[in-house]
C-alpha cells in the first residue's frame, strides 16, 4: 500500500489484496489511517477490483481518495478486506 500525492487536492491510498481462498471472491477493504500512537484518525471503505470478483491466488487493486488534510499526523494504516 502507498500514499499518491499526485494532487494539491486529493491524494489516494493505493494498495493489493491477494485472494488466498479458493473460491472467487469479491468485497471491500475497511482502511484505518493510524497516528503514531496507534490511534484511529479517519476511518473509510474502498471497493476492491472495482466491485467484480477475482479468482483464488490472484490480486486486486484498491483505491481512496480523499483531502490531503486527512492525512494529517497519519504514519500508518491497517487494512481489512470484508467479503460481499
Amino acid at each position: 500500500m502507498k500514499i499518491k500525492e499526485d494532487s494539491k487536492f486529493a491524494w489516494a491510498v493505493v494498495g493489493m489484496i491477494r485472494n488466498k481462498s479458493s473460491s472467487d471472491i469479491k468485497g471491500y477493504v475497511k482502511i484505518k489511517f493510524l497516528n503514531s500512537t496507534g490511534d484511529i484518525v479517519y476511518t473509510t471503505k474502498a471497493r476492491v477490483n472495482d466491485g467484480d470478483s477475482f479468482g483464488p491466488g490472484r490480486a486486486a487493486s484498491f483505491d481512496y481518495f480523499t483531502e490531503p488534510k486527512n492525512f494529517e499526523g497519519v504514519t500508518d494504516f491497517e487494512v481489512d478486506f470484508v467479503e460481499k
